[in-house]
């Protein structure tokens, strides 16, 4: 082997290590994404997928079932009837792929930079944080619009290089890139408002506008149309409740849940410092790697601080801020860290492979023993259910307290339970006991698309009854056990798993006869009248 393939396998090593790591976290993760239940929010992205058409779902949005643009619901349904895998795993797969874009576009984009050995020790630790985790093996946006953005991180690279072998089949992905991020969250906004301020940045100091990433900027803004009837479908929804609040709390989750744990950062900064100064100090004249230009030290802090809009616009408005609302931020803070990797270990590539050696060995470690362990197969409602079976009374209605408890319910339960069980959706008295009707609104809004086996239990429905079973147990949203109670309902427990309890809710006798009503008994399962056509996009 001569010496210059010798290098270039040398060259090389960081990418398969990568390539290793990535496919072993991948399998790790999936084996978790194929056998976790879905919860509430991927019950409605599957549902969504699982219209008959792509009009059917854009109908959907429209009508106010779920507010968030439509690609990752496209994706999923390309995933869903492509794949040959489990139920959970095959709703899963575009957010898989997204922790697969997000390592590989800061990987590529890091490489470019600052070499690939630091490259390897900024990006292996994306493996040890609660995002990766959480948000790729969940059948919502987040890890794919993280994905996107690292990549359009690096197109944007190669669509400014002055010698333009690459620049405009670069401005091309840059725009691909933008574009996807627009038309998976509304926050993808903030990647385009990013990129524009690095722009921004370089025309500053350098007296010139990069016309390929200004260009494929362009292109990708006119999406943000899309956004206007999905606003205009969120009329009507209330979210004063502790759930959606802009909490302070929620702001150190973002950053907490993007950080790799100090007993696995503290060695790798340790050992980069340690091998820069040791080679610098033996060898003087030892290769030494580039650094991040100040545009993209300004993008990464911007992706770190976006977090920050959402929540101050919640906290000016009454909006609603989630801790997933800040995913944008891990590609920033891998940016910034690939950056001070490399400013730490005084830019030698010897310190830049210790720090690679301790990330990769890391990740090893970490990431199997946080999975480890076993994982519910459903739903702990149908697990109470069946547990206390025995106990109740054949002809008593039951009743899901938990509106996030509804759509798994529905999905997981056997047949023989439809005829007994119901969800409850009043978003009046929602609003009246939580202060949102966020949830109640959508199963309402949604009954011609979700495809229900349930049927709805109205509160005329309720105040026909004398006696009711209650299951789940009462969190933030609930607030049907303390409508019984200020109706004179008294409420006992019966049994059930502490974690979904059972209880009986009998009416006093006293109480006055309700109302004749016209709305449809618990029985029926075609939706209202006012719901039976869709409103137009």
């Amino acid at each position: 082997m001569d010496e210059r393939t010798r290098l270039a396998s040398v060259r090389q090593l960081p990418r398969v290590l990568l390539g290793v790591l990535l496919a072993g976290a991948l399998l790790l993760l999936g084996r978790v994404a194929g056998v976790l239940p879905l919860w509430y929010d991927e019950h409605l992205t599957v549902r969504l997928a699982d219209l008959p058409s792509i009009t059917d779902i854009w109908r959907a949005l429209a009508a106010g079932f779920d507010f968030n643009p439509p690609l990752n619901y496209i994706l999923t349904r390309w995933a869903r009837h492509l794949a040959v895998a489990s139920d959970p795993l095959a709703g899963r797969l575009p957010a898989l792929a997204g922790l697969a874009l997000l390592v590989t576009g800061l990987f590529a984009t890091l490489e470019r930079r600052i070499g690939s050995w630091y490259a390897l020790g900024a990006v292996a630790p994306v493996l040890l944080t609660s995002v990766a985790v959480q948000y790729s093996t969940d059948a919502r946006p987040y890890m794919l619009l993280a994905g996107v953005a690292a990549w359009a991180l690096h197109f944007r690279q190669r669509a400014g290089a002055r010698d333009g072998r690459l620049a405009w089949p670069s401005a091309l992905g840059l725009a691909v890139c933008t574009g996807a991020a627009l038309l998976l969250h509304v926050w993808g906004t903030l990647l385009l408002a990013v990129l524009v301020a690095g722009e921004l940045v370089i025309a500053a100091r350098e007296r010139r506008v990069r016309i390929g990433p200004a260009s494929a900027l362009a292109a990708a803004a006119p999406l943000t149309a899309i956004y206007v009837p999905l606003v205009r479908a969120s009329r009507g929804l209330v979210f004063d409740n502790e759930v959606y609040a802009p909490g302070l709390n929620k702001l150190a989750e973002v950053l907490a849940s993007g950080r790799p744990p100090v007993r696995y950062l503290l060695p790798l900064v340790l050992a980069t410092a340690a091998a820069g100064y040791l080679t610098s100090r033996r060898q003087a004249h030892a290769p030494r790697t580039g650094t991040l230009a100040l545009d993209e030290w300004v993008v990464g802090a911007l992706l770190v601080a976006s977090p920050l809009v959402p929540w101050t616009l919640a906290v000016v408005t009454g909006g609603v801020f989630m801790p997933r609302y800040g995913c944008l931020a891990i590609v920033g803070g891998v940016l910034l860290g690939g950056g001070l990797l490399n400013w730490i270990g005084r830019r030698r590539e010897a310190a830049g492979a210790a720090a690679a050696v301790v990330a990769l060995l890391s990740a090893a470690v970490y990431l199997p023993n946080r999975l480890a362990g076993s994982i519910p197969s459903e739903p702990a409602s149908i697990r109470s259910l069946r547990s206390a079976a025995d106990l109740l009374e054949p002809d008593v209605p039951i009743l899901l307290v938990n509106p996030t408890d509804i759509l798994p319910f529905d999905h997981g339960a056997d047949d023989a339970w439809l005829p007994r069980v119901f969800y409850v959706a009043d978003e009046g008295l929602a609003v009246e006991y939580t202060g949102t009707n966020a949830i109640d609104l959508s199963y309402i809004r949604g009954e011609p698309y979700l495809g229900m086996r349930l049927a709805r239990f109205t509160r005329h429905d309720i105040a026909r009854a004398s006696r009711l079973y209650l299951l789940g147990r009462s969190q933030a949203l609930t607030w049907l056990p303390q409508y019984l109670e200020d109706n004179g309902w008294t409420i006992t427990d019966v049994g059930g798993l502490p974690t979904s309890p059972i209880r009986l809710a009998v009416r006093q006798p006293d109480l006055p006869a309700p109302p004749p009503e016209s709305s449809r008994s618990p029985q029926a399962t075609a939706a209202p009248s006012a719901l039976e056509t869709p409103a137009a996009p």
